[in-house]
């Protein structure tokens, strides 16, 4: 089975008449465009609401069409010439239509009769939500020209830097020992290693890793310092309190769901202390974990999984679920929407890229056979799925926010882990239940860790540039104060805000508690099914297809979930609780 993706559908090369072709398509549509925001929308409001509409969708499904191939090329091979060259153009020429859409979005700002457009126009109706939405964040528009200035001072500054972190770390080596030889690794390869079962690799491992960072260290620094100062200028100069209100508001979340999510996760923080401190005197007969054991693989059995043997296990895995993600999935693995092959010069890391205008995904990963590579496969799909459900749907409503992007990759992880607990027993279902709480423990305990540190990082940054010694104490004590006792203070990881890409996402903040809500949601939806299996999946869709139109606390209703309570969130945790329980007596 190929372990590279294959990209042909989307396009077959940037030579290619299928490229240039859309390249031109661009240009016609931003001449479009720009007649558009010229003309006077107060002379026919449902015409000119129809036209942006027409134009808005035309405009994103080739633009992110093109920009798809360049990413993806350059997520597999970062210093494609065509690639950079390509995505600079595609980047100056997303710039043009920031003036004529402005227009529109102030103009509809003091709109008054959308409302009783949309009772009379199916069309304008089916797309009310995003119109709503327009409403709502045009009051923290600037006017036209002062966003097209900022839009093209971003391209060069903080998307700038961004490219440059990602470079940095995907080309970053790491000098390994393995079994007595000496291997330069890339660092999503070498990171990989601390899911290995021999401890003193883990730890060699670790140290290396800490070593190579001392290539980056700086410029990593000012890249962040650069990422986070833009961020924080802008959020206030928009009228945002923080980056967090900004954050929410984008992300269609109340602060009051994400108090709820968040005070769940503090209290929880106990239970997976302890499972921690069990976890470290089953590796080493220690008290506390040091951070390179926190991703170890605990017992002596060692699941291995080649690609072709993944793909056919997380395959049978949807299958006791539903059919129909089954038969997607397999759909994926044969059409090569996968690049699993580690290799320099490949950012590290996995993601999926879904191209709505073909109605497919790509799936990045860093495949190196362990049970956890698998279920990230599985993770991955699970994205690719609600891509998939979303197809059919106006690409207006197909951008879902953060939060709810984890829902249908969680519960996809959720069914293949379900799917092993009942094919396994004695100390292979041990190893299984314990990655399965370490999956889990990562999202609350680390992501809160992370969260605290992108908390003190936007405080700090506000009044100072962070030196790359202050950021590695703001995550070390950011870890300490997550993980508490249960972790060996020698061993943090103070580079982590090297490494992690979501803090240098220029258009992205906090990207971090939306995999908790993500992993609570999804897996308090999956305990639905499991109550309720009879014709679930129609509401699991349909609740996905609510992501696209719809704000967080307002899809939770449709499943019947009022996340204002921390209820939901507590009965998850208990779920969870209760696996580290029976692991404790087990381990």
């Amino acid at each position: 089975m190929n372990k590279r993706w294959n990209l042909e559908s989307i396009y077959p090369s940037f030579s290619s008449p299928e490229f240039k072709g859309d390249l031109e398509k661009l240009n016609d549509d931003l001449a479009r465009i720009k007649s558009f925001g010229e003309s006077d929308f107060s002379a026919n409001p449902d015409d000119s609401i129809k036209k942006y509409i027409f134009l808005a969708e035309e405009f994103q499904n080739i633009l992110y069409r093109l920009f798809a191939f360049c990413s993806l090329t350059l997520s597999v091979d970062t210093s494609n010439p065509d690639g950079m060259n390509y995505k600079e153009i595609l980047s100056k020429k997303s710039t043009l239509s920031v003036v004529p859409f402005t227009k529109f979005r102030l103009w509809l700002k003091d709109f008054d009769d959308l409302e009783s457009l949309a009772l009379k126009d199916d069309f304008i109706k089916s797309r009310f939500f995003h119109l709503k939405e327009i409403q709502t964040s045009a009051k923290r528009l600037f006017q036209p020209e002062i966003e097209d200035i900022v839009s093209d001072m971003q391209r060069t500054g903080s998307s700038a830097f961004s490219s440059l972190q990602n470079q940095l770390t995907s080309n970053l080596s790491v000098e390994v020992e393995i079994k007595g030889k000496k291997e330069t690794l890339s660092l999503a390869a070498a990171r990989n290693l601390y899911y290995d079962k021999d401890s003193s690799l883990r730890e060699s491992v670790y140290k290396s890793e800490l070593e190579s960072y001392d290539k980056i260290k700086i410029p990593s620094a000012a890249c962040l310092n650069a990422i986070k100062g833009e961020v924080l200028m802008l959020s206030k100069r928009r009228g945002y309190a923080s980056p967090l209100e900004m954050t929410l508001e984008e992300s269609r979340m109340d602060m009051e769901t994400l108090n709820s999510l968040l005070d769940s996760m503090k209290d929880s923080l106990p239970i997976f202390r302890k499972y921690y401190k069990h976890k470290a005197k089953l590796l080493r007969g220690a008290e506390k974990i040091p951070y390179f054991d926190v991703s170890a693989p605990v017992g002596e059995v060692d699941i291995r999984f080649s690609y072709e043997e993944a793909s056919d296990y997380i395959v049978n895995g949807q299958t006791a679920f539903s059919k129909e993600t089954a038969d997607f999935m397999r759909k994926a693995f044969n059409e090569r929407w996968l690049d699993v092959e580690p290799r320099k010069g490949k950012r590290g890391g996995a993601f999926c890229s879904t191209i709505h205008s073909v109605g497919q995904s790509r799936i990045l990963a860093n495949f190196t056979g362990s049970f956890d590579n698998m279920t990230t496969l599985a993770h991955e799909l699970g994205h690719a799925y609600h891509g998939y459900v979303l197809k059919d749907e106006s690409i207006l409503n197909s951008d879902y926010p953060m939060p709810l992007a984890e829902t249908a990759s969680i519960f996809s992880e959720t069914v293949v882990m379900d799917y092993s607990f009942k094919n396994f027993s004695g100390a292979t279902l041990l190893t299984l239940l314990e990655n399965d709480i370490s999956s889990s423990a990562a999202v609350i305990v680390d992501i809160y860790s992370r969260y605290l540190f992108e908390t003190e990082l936007f405080k700090e940054r506000d009044s100072s540039i962070l030196s790359y010694q202050r950021l590695n104490e703001l995550m070390a004590k950011s870890q300490l104060d997550s993980y508490g006792d249960a972790l060996d203070e020698r061993f943090t990881h103070p580079f982590m805000w090297a490494n992690k890409p979501h803090y240098y996402y220029s258009g992205s903040n906090f990207y971090n508690f939306p995999y908790a809500f993500g992993l609570l949601f999804a897996k308090g939806l999956y305990a639905l099914y499991k109550k309720h299996p009879e014709n679930f999946l129609e509401k699991y869709k349909t609740i996905l297809k609510n992501t696209g139109c719809n704000d967080i606390y307002n899809v939770g209703l449709s499943a019947g979930i009022d996340l204002h309570k921390r209820k939901f969130f507590d009965d998850t945790i208990e779920m969870i609780s209760g696996d580290i329980e029976k692991f404790l007596t087990m381990g």
